[in-house]
C-alpha cells in the first residue's frame, strides 16, 4: 500500500512541468491531474502559481503560501479556500467560475481571507461580490469583465489605492465615494451617467471613464492630482473643469461632444491628447503627442476649418513631435498652414524618405 502511494506520489511530482522555481515563487504548468501538493510543503517558497490543473482542492495547497494564482483551472467551487486565512494575494482571474449546474460560484468564503490586500476576480461572470465587504486590508481589486450591477458593498474598503471595476453593469456608483485613498480607477464599459461621487477622490492619478454614458465632467476639478484621464465615448459636451488640472498630461476624450478643446490646448501640463468627437469633422481630427522639455516657446496655429482656430504655446520640441504626427492633416490642409509648419512637414518626410 506504501509503495502504491509512493509510486502514485513520484508519478505526480514527474508530470510537474515547473516554468520558474526561485527563492519563492513555484510556477506548475499544465498538471491537469495532480491532485497531491506535499511536495510543495517541503520547498521553502511563498508564492505558487497553477496553471490549468483541474482537479485542484483547496485544502491541498500549502498553509505556506501567501500568494496564490490561479489560471484556466476550471474551478467548480471554493471548498476549503476559507482555510487559507494567510492569503495576501489571490489571483483568480478568468477561471469561469461556474458549477456543474451552470450557476456562478458562491464566493463567500473568500469573506474569511482578511489578510489579502491584493485580489484579482476578472473575467468570472460574478453577479454578487457583497462577501468582499470584509476584506478591509484590500489595498488592490480587480472586478473588471463580470456581471456587477452594484458596488455598494465596496464602501468599507477604505484603503484601497487600485480598483477596477470596467466592463460590468453599474449604473451607481455613489459607494465609491468613501474609497478616499484610491489612486486608480477603472469604470469603462458600464452604464454611468453621473460620476459626482468621485468630487471626494482627490488623489486619483489615473482614471478610465470610457463607454459610459457621462455629460457632465465638472467634478473633476477637483482632482488635483489626476495625471492620465480616458473619457472616450461619452456624451461629453464641455471640458472646462480639466483647464487647471496641473497634474494632467495625457487625455482621451474621441467620440463626445465637444467643440471647445481651448482648456487642454491652454493647459501647459497636458502633451498628449486624442480627439475625434462628433461634433467636429474627421478631416480636422486633432492627434497631438509632444515632450515637455521647455526650453523655448513658439507658436502653432491648428485651423480645423475656415471659421475656427486654435493657438497654443508650445516649444520646439512640441512643435516637432505634432507636425510629425499630423503630417497628412497638414499636408491635406496645406493652404491653412504656416510656411513654418510646412517646411518642418518636408523636414520630416525626408528623414521618412532616408
Amino acid at each position: 500500500m506504501m509503495n502504491s502511494q509512493e509510486n502514485q506520489y513520484d508519478q505526480e511530482m514527474k508530470t510537474i512541468f515547473a516554468d520558474e522555481i526561485d527563492n519563492d515563487t513555484l510556477v506548475i504548468d499544465g498538471n491537469q491531474q495532480i491532485q497531491n501538493f506535499q511536495f510543495v510543503e517541503q520547498l521553502d517558497i511563498n508564492k505558487l502559481v497553477i496553471n490549468e490543473c483541474f482537479r485542484l482542492k483547496f485544502n491541498r495547497v500549502p498553509q505556506n503560501i501567501t500568494e496564490l494564482l490561479l489560471y484556466n483551472c476550471k474551478l467548480k467551487n471554493l471548498d476549503g479556500i476559507q482555510e487559507m486565512r494567510q492569503l495576501e494575494s489571490f489571483n483568480l482571474k478568468q477561471n469561469s467560475l461556474v458549477s456543474d449546474s451552470k450557476e456562478v460560484i458562491d464566493i463567500s468564503a473568500l469573506s474569511t481571507l482578511t489578510s489579502l490586500t491584493e485580489l484579482y476576480l476578472s473575467g468570472n461572470n460574478l453577479c454578487d461580490v457583497s462577501s468582499l465587504r470584509s476584506l478591509l486590508s484590500l489595498k488592490t481589486l480587480d472586478l473588471q469583465k463580470n456581471q456587477i450591477s452594484s458596488a455598494s458593498s465596496l464602501f468599507k474598503l477604505t484603503n484601497l489605492t487600485r480598483l477596477n471595476l470596467g466592463g460590468n453593469k453599474l449604473t451607481n456608483i455613489s459607494a465609491l465615494r468613501f474609497l478616499f485613498n484610491l489612486q486608480y480607477l477603472q469604470l469603462w464599459g458600464n452604464q454611468i451617467s453621473d460620476i459626482y461621487p468621485l468630487k471626494s477622490l482627490s488623489q486619483i492619478s489615473k482614471l478610465n471613464l470610457n463607454s459610459n454614458q457621462i455629460v457632465d465632467v465638472s467634478c473633476l476639478s477637483f482632482m488635483s492630482q489626476l495625471n492620465e484621464l480616458h473619457i472616450f465615448k461619452n456624451q461629453i459636451v464641455s471640458i472646462r473643469s480639466l483647464k487647471n488640472l496641473m497634474q494632467l498630461n495625457y487625455v482621451e476624450l474621441d467620440y463626445n461632444f465637444i467643440t471647445d478643446l481651448s482648456p487642454i490646448l491652454d493647459n501647459p501640463a497636458v502633451y498628449d491628447f486624442v480627439t475625434d468627437n462628433q461634433a467636429t469633422p474627421n478631416e480636422n481630427q486633432i492627434r497631438i503627442s509632444n515632450q515637455i522639455n521647455v526650453i523655448q516657446e513658439t507658436e502653432l496655429i491648428v485651423m480645423k476649418n475656415k471659421q475656427m482656430n486654435y493657438k497654443m504655446k508650445l516649444t520646439k520640441q512640441k512643435l516637432k513631435t505634432v507636425v510629425k504626427k499630423n503630417m497628412k492633416l497638414i499636408m491635406k490642409n496645406h493652404s491653412l498652414f504656416s510656411e513654418k509648419i510646412l517646411a518642418l512637414v518636408q523636414t520630416e518626410q525626408q528623414e521618412v524618405d532616408q
